[in-house]
């Protein structure tokens, strides 16, 4: 039994991307009293009608929506599903968030917005996080390079042009390289987040064979039995032996019901993208920046995915700067005024 809960937690790894519903984007619109305003695109393959319930963000009556078709460049008629909404306060998203009803209702989601007055320009912050599914902390970037980090996490349609472009030739060996280690980190994040459940459930007080520490330091030697493919048995057997695999078969067997439970907010996560339009100039974030050149507007994006939220919360977050022209003006007026007042008052001394 254990050994079947082993594998369906590796195999599922590998097939997170294979149950997707609807191909989503939110679109956000940040206003400058901190409205905002979201447009969701869904897209569906499948002649039927829309459910709430494989919905990846909450979408309700109260939103303005429509359906409408098209053809995609391999022939197939797409419908597609636009629902828009002014959010009067943050606060509105995050009672959204709270009550959603679809595929992520077990994503923890919040999002964030200050704004800082600086006289002659006003700062804006807005934020999105996700919180980790594990208990334990086990960061991605502690084995992946600068580079293939920055790919990893790079939106899907960043991805998708760069595996089509003139490098595609490294872009296929960068990817290869990064499916091969998150492949360890993710065994890493399993085992590690067994281990800290099989000690909460031990009585360690009565044991006197093994510490806290020495279970541990078993992480290292067990991932690498896993990776050699070795049975479950042996792999306990090996790290703790049998006698003591036989006396805690209990604790062991719900240490891996409880990991299991917490791999699945994130294996069974439905991936969308989020893009968001700032006040003013975009000065810092996260995500990466677009440009709409006929418009002259820019966008920051970013893919929200269950892998990124895994063992650490994913923040999506960026700032802008608009500048307070009236503070300009005001100064300026000041400024005139004071030198005109010197002016005028040592031009009237005798």
């Amino acid at each position: 039994m254990k050994q079947k809960k082993l594998c369906l937690l590796l195999a599922s790894f590998l097939l997170l991307f294979s149950c997707e519903s609807y191909d989503t984007t939110v679109h956000n619109t940040l206003h400058k009293d901190g409205s905002v305003s979201r447009k969701v695109i869904m897209r569906n393959t499948k002649n039927e009608i829309f459910e709430r319930n494989k919905f990846k963000v909450p979408v309700d009556s109260t939103w303005n929506s429509s359906i409408s078709m098209e053809i995609n460049k391999n022939n197939d008629t797409v419908w597609i599903l636009t629902a828009d909404k002014l959010f009067m306060s943050i606060d509105e998203i995050n009672n959204a968030y709270n009550n959603d009803s679809g595929t992520n209702k077990d994503l923890v989601r919040t999002v964030n917005f200050t704004k800082r007055f600086a006289w002659f320009t006003t700062v804006f912050r807005f934020s999105e996080k996700v919180e980790q599914a594990l208990e334990i902390s086990c960061s991605v970037t502690d084995f992946l390079t600068p580079e293939e980090t920055e790919y990893y996490y790079s939106p899907k349609s960043i991805q998708h042009a760069l595996e089509n472009g003139p490098d595609s030739t490294q872009i296929k060996e960068l990817i290869k390289s990064i499916e091969i280690k998150t492949e360890e980190w993710y065994m890493t994040c399993l085992v590690r987040q067994a281990l800290n459940i099989f000690i909460e459930n031990l009585p360690l007080k009565q044991i006197k064979d093994i510490t806290k520490e020495e279970i541990l330091s078993k992480e290292a030697e067990i991932v690498k039995m896993i990776d050699q493919k070795m049975s479950e048995d042996s792999i306990l057997t090996t790290a703790f032996g049998k006698e003591f695999t036989q006396k805690y078969n209990v604790e062991i067997d719900s240490a891996l019901k409880k990991t299991e439970k917490l791999f699945d907010i994130s294996i069974n996560a439905q991936s969308y993208d989020m893009n968001i339009k700032m006040p003013g100039t975009i000065i810092s974030t996260n995500g990466y920046k677009t440009s709409d050149e006929e418009i002259q507007e820019e966008e920051v994006i970013w893919t929200v995915n269950g892998d990124y939220f895994l063992s650490e919360d994913y923040t999506m977050w960026v700032e802008s700067r608009l500048n307070n022209y009236y503070a300009w003006v005001i100064t300026g007026l000041f400024i005139l005024f004071t030198v005109s007042g010197f002016l005028f008052y040592f031009n009237k001394k005798p």
